[in-house]
């Protein structure tokens, strides 16, 4: 089963040098995972004591957010804790929409990273457009 908290920087750190490419500055982390605790309410999933993701909403401005997510590596292997993961990023989604009145929520994913785009898909949105700097961007509508 997986609990839900307040998100930490070192929860977000956690996860993100993990999933990391090689070549990435660990502070360019750790200055993303700041942006993410103060642009907005952040979450973090955790099973067994073991944090398994975490993602929130940046507020943009009165009716717009812009998620983001990130997933441990060995929760991506396991179904039953991914399709358990996507009800509730899902709920959360709709919660957050409503929480915070977001009309329209964007999200972007890098070309390439088909897990992302599948994930996404499965949470509503839709892929609008090739973005800058080889991502796409998703919307969706509420």
């Amino acid at each position: 089963m997986i609990n839900l908290r307040e998100s930490h920087i070192e929860d977000l750190v956690m996860l993100a040098e993990n999933a990391m490419e090689p070549g990435i500055d660990p502070r360019d982390v750790r200055l993303w995972a700041a942006k993410n605790i103060v642009n907005g309410p952040a979450y973090t999933g955790e099973s067994d004591g073991k944090i398994v993701a975490a993602g929130g909403v940046w507020l943009v401005r009165p009716g717009v957010g812009m998620i983001w997510i990130v997933i441990s590596k060995e929760i991506e292997r396991t179904y039953s804790f991914l399709k358990e993961l996507i009800i509730i990023m899902r709920n959360m989604v709709e919660i957050l929409a409503e929480t915070f009145g977001l009309k329209k929520i964007r999200t972007y994913s890098k070309i390439g990273f088909g897990q992302s785009q599948s994930l996404l898909h499965h949470l509503g949105f839709t892929r609008l457009r090739r973005a800058r700097y080889g991502h796409y961007i998703y919307l969706r509508r509420f």
